[in-house]
C-alpha cells in the first residue's frame, strides 16, 4: 500500500488531484456553513487556513512540481472560487427570510477570501528569485569557471610538459645505464662461459685417457688370460688323447689275452663233468671280471667326458662374456663420442654467440669410451685382494654368464667313444 501511494505521489496528476481537492473541499465547507447558519468568522477562517495550508505545502514540501507562476495563479483561482461560492450562497438565501445587510456581511466575508489568494499570489511573486536574475548570476558564475579552467589547464599543460621533459631525460639516462650494466653482464657472462668451458673440457679429456689406458690394460689381460685358457685346452686335449690310447692298447692286449686263453682252453681236454663245474666257474669269474672292467673304462670315459664338456662349457662361456663385454665398451664408446660431439657442439654455439673468446674445443676421437663400473674385477685388484687371476677370472666369466643373458653359441659335441 504504502509502495502504491508512494507511486501516486510522484506521478503527474497528483498536483492536479491535489489542487481540486482542496479547492471543492473548501467550496463546499463554505456552502454548508452558510446554509446551517455557523458563524461567518469561521466560513472565513478555514478556507484561509486551506489557501494558506496549500501554499506552506507547495512551498517545503515540493512534491506539487509545479512552476512558481503556476503556484500564484492556483492560489488567485482558489480564493475568487471561494468568495464566488460564498456570494453563491449568499444570493441563494437572498429569497428567503433573511435580511439585506447580513446578506451584505457575507458578501464582505466572501471577499476576504479572494483578498487573501491575492496577498498570497503577491507574496510568492516577490519571495521567489527572477530567472533572469537566476540566469544572469549562472552566467557570472560560468565565466568565472571558465576562467578558473582555463588558468588550471593551462598550468596543468605546463606541467606536463615538464614532466615530458623529466621522463624523456630519465629514460634517457635510463637506457645508458642499462647499456652499460647489459655490457657489463656480457663480459661476465663471456667470462663465466669460458670458465664453464675449460673446465667441462678438462675432465672429458682426462677421462678420455683413463678410458684409454684402462682399455688398453684391459685388452691386454684378456689376451692373456685367453692365451693361459688355450694352453690349458691344448694340454687336457694332450692328455685325453694320450689317456684313450693307453685305454685301447690295454683293451687290445686284453682280446689277444682272451683270444690265447680261448685257443689253450680249446686244446685241453676236459671231462664233461669237471668242464661243467670248472669252466662255469672260470667263466663266471671271466665275465665278472669283464664286467668289473667294462664298468670302470665306462664310468673313467664318462668321467673324462664330463670334464672335456665342462672345460668346453667354460670355455665357451667365457668366450661369450668376453663378446658381451666387447659390445659393452663399443657401445659405451659410442654413447662418450655422441656426448663428446654433443658438448662440442655446444661449445661451438657459444662461441659462435661471443666470437673469439672461448678456446676451441679438442676433439675426442669415437672410440675413448666414458668411465663405467667395470663389469670385471682385474687382475691388479684380485692379486692386491689376495686371490689367484685364474679362480677370479673363472668366477667372473661364470657370474657374467648368469647375470647377463647368455647368446645362442653352437655347443661342441663331445668326441665319440671308442667302446660305444
Amino acid at each position: 500500500m504504502a509502495a502504491r501511494r508512494q507511486s501516486f505521489l510522484d506521478t503527474w496528476i497528483f498536483p492536479q488531484a491535489f489542487y481540486i481537492a482542496l479547492t471543492v473541499g473548501g467550496c463546499v465547507f463554505i456552502a454548508v456553513t452558510k446554509t446551517a447558519g455557523i458563524s461567518p468568522v469561521i466560513s472565513s477562517t478555514v478556507p484561509i487556513g486551506i489557501m494558506i495550508g496549500y501554499f506552506a505545502f507547495s512551498w517545503y514540501v515540493g512534491k506539487l512540481r509545479v512552476h512558481d507562476e503556476q503556484t500564484g495563479d492556483n492560489l488567485y483561482y482558489m480564493g475568487f472560487l471561494f468568495t464566488l461560492s460564498s456570494l453563491g450562497t449568499s444570493l441563494y438565501q437572498f429569497g428567503t427570510d433573511a435580511s439585506t445587510d447580513e446578506i451584505v456581511r457575507n458578501f464582505g466575508i466572501a471577499v476576504t477570501s479572494t483578498i487573501t489568494g491575492i496577498a498570497l499570489r503577491i507574496f510568492h511573486n516577490q519571495v521567489r528569485r527572477d530567472p533572469a536574475d537566476v540566469e544572469r548570476a549562472a552566467r557570472h558564475e560560468l565565466a568565472d569557471m571558465t576562467r578558473r579552467v582555463r588558468t588550471e589547464m593551462e598550468s596543468v599543460a605546463r606541467e606536463f610538459a615538464d614532466f615530458r621533459r623529466v621522463c624523456n631525460q630519465m629514460l634517457e639516462e635510463g637506457f645508458d645505464e642499462i647499456a652499460r650494466q647489459a655490457e657489463k653482464n656480457g663480459d661476465q657472462v663471456r667470462q663465466a662461459f669460458e670458465g664453464m668451458a675449460a673446465k667441462a673440457i678438462k675432465p672429458v679429456q682426462e677421462t678420455s685417457e683413463k678410458i684409454a689406458k684402462s682399455l688398453d690394460d684391459t685388452f691386454g689381460r684378456i689376451e692373456s688370460r685367453f692365451s693361459g685358457v688355450a694352453e690349458k685346452v691344448d694340454t687336457v686335449a694332450a692328455s685325453l688323447d694320450t689317456a684313450n690310447a693307453s685305454m685301447a692298447g690295454t683293451i687290445s692286449k686284453f682280446e689277444a689275452q682272451a683270444d690265447i686263453v680261448a685257443g689253450k682252453l680249446a686244446n685241453v681236454v676236459i671231462p664233461d663233468e669237471v668242464l661243467k663245474t670248472d669252466v662255469v666257474t672260470v667263466l663266471k669269474v671271466l665275465a665278472a671280471s669283464v664286467g668289473r672292467f667294462t664298468e670302470r673304462a665306462e664310468a673313467l670315459s664318462k668321467e673324462q667326458g664330463e670334464r672335456t664338456d665342462k672345460l668346453s662349457d667354460t670355455v665357451l662361456r667365457m668366450a661369450a662374456h668376453q663378446k658381451l663385454l666387447l659390445e659393452r665398451l663399443e657401445k659405451q664408446a659410442e654413447q662418450n663420442a655422441s656426448t663428446t660431439n654433443l658438448l662440442s657442439r655446444i661449445l661451438d654455439r657459444d662461441r659462435v654467440s661471443v666470437p673469439n673468446e672461448i678456446p676451441p674445443v679438442a676433439p675426442v676421437h669415437a672410440n675413448e669410451p666414458s668411465v663405467e663400473p667395470p663389469i670385471f674385477i682385474p687382475i691388479s685388484a684380485a692379486t692386491a685382494q689376495g686371490e689367484k687371476p685364474g679362480a677370479t677370472a673363472t668366477a667372473n666369466g661364470a657370474d657374467a654368464g648368469q647375470q647377463a643373458s647368455q647368446p645362442i653359441v653352437e655347443k661342441v659335441q663331445p668326441r665319440p667313444r671308442w667302446w660305444r
